[in-house]
Parts: structure tokens; C-alpha cells; sequence
């Protein structure tokens, strides 16, 4: 007998409810991945704009000190 007839159930039944719990899993995973990186980058764009605007500020208040 093989390992992998060892390690799955031998019921259709638990086969079933593992194979749906890994699809569950699977799904979630890469559902949450996505929006990590979509996230991510939408964040990044924003810190960007976000020093910016900090950098005319700055530049503005130099340039009156001077």
C-alpha cells in the first residue's frame, strides 16, 4: 500500500470534508494575497503623494528663510 492511501481517510464522507476544507483554505489564501498586494501598492501611492506634499511645504519655508 502506498503512503498516500495511508494518510487520506477511508471514508468518502471525510474525503469529501477534507477536500472542501482544502479548497476552502486554497481560496482564502489566495483571495488574501491579492488584496495584500493591491493594498500594498495603493499604500505605497500614497505615502508617495503624502512626502509630496510635505516637500513644497518644506520648500516654500526654505525658501522664505532664505
Amino acid at each position: 500500500m502506498s503512503w498516500p492511501r495511508k494518510i487520506l481517510p477511508r471514508s468518502l464522507r471525510s474525503r469529501l470534508i477534507l477536500s472542501f476544507g482544502i479548497l476552502i483554505f486554497l481560496s482564502l489564501f489566495l483571495a488574501g494575497s491579492a488584496t495584500f498586494f493591491l493594498l500594498r501598492d495603493q499604500q505605497q501611492t500614497a505615502a508617495r503623494e503624502r512626502v509630496g506634499l510635505l516637500t513644497d511645504e518644506v520648500t516654500l519655508r526654505a525658501f522664505v528663510l532664505e
